[in-house]
């Protein structure tokens, strides 16, 4: 079996951190007034969030804008998917 654990400059390496990071967490204080107002504008967004929480740190580019991006903001616009 093989360690996939590795040490990076002194520290342990946290995969919950790195997550974290990955994601934003703890750049956007409260996302939930933004995403009430995207979900009283239209029950399915179109496009990124970039406009309303900023660019996403740690995430490389290449991975992003790849192609339409649609996201359901209400119970019933999942369930009609």
């Amino acid at each position: 079996m093989t360690d996939t654990t590795t040490q990076t400059s002194g520290d342990e390496y946290d995969p919950f951190a790195v997550f974290d990071e990955a994601t934003g967490a703890g750049v956007v204080v409260d996302p939930y007034p933004v995403f009430a107002e995207l979900r009283a504008e239209c029950p399915v967004h179109a496009g990124g969030y970039e406009d309303k929480f900023g660019p996403v740190a740690g995430v490389d580019p290449a991975l992003l804008n790849q192609g339409p991006q649609f996201t359901p903001l209400s119970f019933e616009a999942v369930q009609a998917s």
